[in-house]
C-alpha cells in the first residue's frame, strides 16, 4: 500500500474536521428549516381559522343554530368563499407576501390555504366542544372559539400535520434543501482548496529539511536552507545549518589533523630509516654517536604516540582522574622546583605571586601535567633576560590560576588556536625543539575534564598569559 505523503496528510488534516463540521452544520440547517417552516405553516392555518371565525358566527346566527352543518363531512364552500370575499384585499396582499412559490408554476390549482383546502382540515364543535361538522378529530392541535355577542357558542378544531405534505410547501422546501446542499458543496470545495493550499506552504519548507538532511548523510556539508520564518521550522533550519556548518568544520579538521599526524610520525621514521641506511651502505658508522640519534628519535615518537592516546582518552571522555584534595600552593612550588635549573640556563627567572596553601578536588598527576606543559612552554619560547610569572587566587567557588611570560607574544590571529592539536605559530622552531605541538591540546583535556576552563591571551608584561578556572571543592586555604 502507498504511503501517505506528508503533505496528503496535512491535506486530509485539515479537510476532514471542516468537512464534518460543514455536513454537521448542514444537516441541523435541513432539520431547523424543515422544523421552522412546519411551524410557519402551521401558523398561518391558526391565522386563516382565526380570521373563518367570524363567517362562521354570521352563519351561526342567520340559521339559528348549528343544525344546519350538523353532520356535514366538511365545512360548506359558501361559507369559507364568505371569508374570502369579505377579506379579499387582506387575503392577496397575504398570499403575494407568503406564497411567491406558485409564481413557479403557473399551471397548478391555487391551494385554498397555506396547508391545504381550509374545509378539509377544520371540524366545528359545539360550546360542549361536541362534534358537529368536518373531520373527526381525535386530538385537536387547537381549538378557536366561535363568539356571537361576545359568548361562546362552539369552537374551530384543527389539527397540525407533523410533517410538510402538501406539494407547494414540498416545493418550496426541496428549493430551500437543494440551495443548502449546494452551499455545503461549495463551501467543501473552498476547504479543500484553502487545505491544499495551506499543506503545500507546509510542506515545502518540510520537503527542502529533508532534502537537505539527505544531503547532510550523504557528506555533503554546504547546503544552507533558506526557510526565513520565525516558527518551528524556521528555527530547525537554522539549527541544521549550524550544524552542517559544526560537521564541515570538524570534517576539516578531522582532515588536517590526519594529514598533521601522519606529517609528525613520518618525519622521525623518516630520520631513523635514513640513518640505519647510511649505516648498512657503511656511510655512518654505528657508534654511541648513532645510538644516542636513534634514542632522540625514538623518544620523539614514543612522546607524540602517548600525547595522542591522552588526547584520544580525552574526546572518548575516558580520561581517568583520580580524584583527591590537592594542595595547588605546594603544587606550583614543586613544578617551579623542578624547571628553574632550565628557566636559569636561558636566562629567565620565575616568579610566584600566590600564598601557599589552596585545597581543590582534582586529581594530582593530571594538574602537575598541566602546570609542567605551561611552564615548559614559557621557558621555551621566551627571550632570555625575560621573566615568568605563576600566580593563583580564590574567585567565589572558583580558583583561578595564571601563567604568565615576556616578550615574545603570539599574534592575535594565532592565539584562538593554540590549543588545536598539532597547531604551530613556528613550525620549524617547534618541531627543532622536540615539542609534539598537542601539549596545550592535552591541557585543555585535562582542565575540561575537571569541569573547568582555559585560554589566552596577550599578557600585560609583553608575552602570554594563559588563564586556569577550576571549581573549588574546598575553597579554604590551609592554616
Amino acid at each position: 500500500m502507498t504511503k501517505l505523503r506528508i503533505r496528503h496528510k496535512l491535506f486530509l488534516a485539515i479537510l476532514l474536521p471542516v468537512g464534518i463540521c460543514i455536513f454537521s452544520m448542514s444537516l441541523l440547517q435541513r432539520h431547523a428549516f424543515e422544523q421552522g417552516f412546519l411551524t410557519y405553516t402551521q401558523n398561518i392555518l391558526v391565522q386563516r381559522t382565526q380570521e373563518l371565525s367570524p363567517a362562521i358566527a354570521t352563519a351561526y346566527t342567520e340559521n339559528g343554530g348549528w343544525d344546519f352543518l350538523r353532520g356535514e363531512p366538511q365545512i360548506p364552500r359558501r361559507i369559507t368563499q364568505q371569508f374570502r370575499g369579505s377579506n379579499l384585499s387582506n387575503r392577496t396582499q397575504f398570499d403575494r407576501r407568503n406564497n411567491r412559490g406558485r409564481r413557479l408554476n403557473r399551471n397548478r390549482v391555487p391551494r385554498q390555504g397555506a396547508t391545504g383546502p381550509i374545509q378539509e382540515r377544520l371540524a366545528i364543535l359545539n360550546s360542549q366542544k361536541i362534534w358537529v361538522a368536518g373531520p373527526r378529530h381525535e386530538n385537536s392541535s387547537a381549538l378557536v372559539e366561535i363568539k356571537v355577542d361576545d359568548k361562546i357558542v362552539g369552537y374551530l378544531s384543527f389539527k397540525f400535520n407533523d410533517s410538510i405534505s402538501e406539494d407547494l410547501d414540498l416545493q418550496f422546501a426541496n428549493q430551500q434543501l437543494k440551495g443548502i446542499w449546494i452551499f455545503a458543496f461549495l463551501a467543501l470545495l473552498g476547504a479543500s482548496i484553502a487545505a491544499e493550499v495551506i499543506s503545500r506552504s507546509l510542506s515545502r519548507p518540510i520537503q527542502k529539511l529533508s532534502k537537505s538532511v539527505n544531503e547532510i548523510a550523504a557528506g555533503g556539508f554546504e547546503p544552507v536552507i533558506g526557510i526565513k520564518s520565525a516558527d518551528e521550522l524556521g528555527r530547525l533550519a537554522d539549527n541544521i545549518n549550524v550544524m552542517a556548518n559544526k560537521l564541515a568544520k570538524n570534517r576539516a579538521e578531522r582532515r588536517a589533523w590526519v594529514a598533521d599526524t601522519s606529517h609528525e610520525l613520518r618525519t622521525p621514521i623518516t630520520i631513523l630509516q635514513a640513518e640505519l641506511e647510511a649505516i648498512e651502505d657503511g656511510v655512518m658508522p654505528f657508534d654511541k654517536s648513532s645510538l644516542k640519534s636513534f634514542s632522540v628519535e625514538l623518544n620523539r615518537l614514543k612522546l607524540l604516540v602517548e600525547d595522542l592516546r591522552q588526547l584520544s582518552l580525552s574526546d572518548s571522555g575516558q580520561l581517568d582522574l583520580h580524584l583527591e584534595v590537592v594542595d595547588m600552593g605546594t603544587l606550583i612550588s614543586e613544578v617551579i622546583e623542578k624547571y628553574t635549573s632550565s628557566a636559569q640556563s636561558k636566562g629567565l627567572s620565575i616568579e610566584r605571586a600566590a600564598a601557599d596553601g589552596l585545597l581543590l578536588a582534582g586529581d594530582n598527576n593530571r594538574l602537575r601535567q598541566v602546570m609542567s606543559n605551561l611552564l615548559e612552554n614559557s621557558i621555551r619560547y621566551t627571550d632570555s633576560g625575560g621573566k615568568i610569572i605563576l600566580s593563583y587566587h580564590i574567585d567565589n567557588d572558583t580558583c583561578h590560576i595564571n601563567v604568565e611570560d615576556t616578550a615574545p607574544t603570539v599574534p592575535a590571529q594565532s592565539i584562538s588556536r593554540l590549543f588545536d592539536r598539532l597547531y604551530r605559530v613556528d613550525a620549524s622552531r617547534n618541531r627543532s625543539t622536540g615539542s609534539s605541538g598537542l601539549g596545550l591540546a592535552i591541557c585543555k583535556g585535562i582542565v575540561e575534564a575537571h569541569n573547568g576552563r582555559i585560554w589566552a591571551e596577550k599578557s600585560k608584561i609583553g608575552g602570554l598569559i594563559v588563564n586556569i578556572v577550576l571549581p573549588l571543592k574546598q575553597p579554604r586555604p590551609i592554616s
